[in-house]
């Protein structure tokens, strides 16, 4: 597991209650630093590639993981956020605040060189025309082990 992960990803907004949804695609990687049999411990770090999605994609946070099988549960010290307030936005952007939850990923790792995983929140939303709903930002990772040194 130790090693520098890189890929991508996206977090994507959804309304439950009508279906609709809006999605951003990310870069992401993962920083595997130390391991002790089935526990990992590392960072993640997500970048935007421009104004459209950097606000989307901007993260980083430490994280402490457990392997059982090719299942994973990683726990974050900070959360996602998948974005800031609605207040200042142009109406062609979905946004929600006070979101909860997503302090743990959930994934699988195969090859031993792969990882997926995805951590849901849920707040309170704005679509891109500014109409409210109770919605969901779930933000997802695919990466890639390209080094094996910590």
């Amino acid at each position: 597991m130790l090693g520098h992960w890189t890929g991508g990803g996206g977090t994507r907004y959804a309304d439950p209650a009508t279906g609709r949804e809006w999605g951003y695609g990310c870069e992401r990687s993962v920083q595997v630093n130390a391991q002790q049999g089935a526990d990992f411990s590392g960072s993640i770090a997500s970048s935007g590639s421009g104004a459209s999605n950097d606000r989307y994609c901007g993260y980083g946070s430490g994280f402490t993981a457990h392997l059982a099988g090719d299942a994973f549960t990683m726990s974050t010290k900070t959360p996602p956020s998948g974005s800031g307030s609605c207040g200042g936005l142009q109406r062609h952007e979905a946004c929600c605040s006070q979101l909860s939850g997503g302090e743990v990923a959930t994934g699988v790792l195969t090859d031993d060189s792969h990882m997926k995983g995805s951590a849901t929140l849920r707040g309170s939303c704005e679509d891109p025309l500014g109409n409210p709903f109770e919605g969901e930002v779930t933000v997802e990772f695919a990466v890639t082990r390209i080094t094996s040194q910590p």
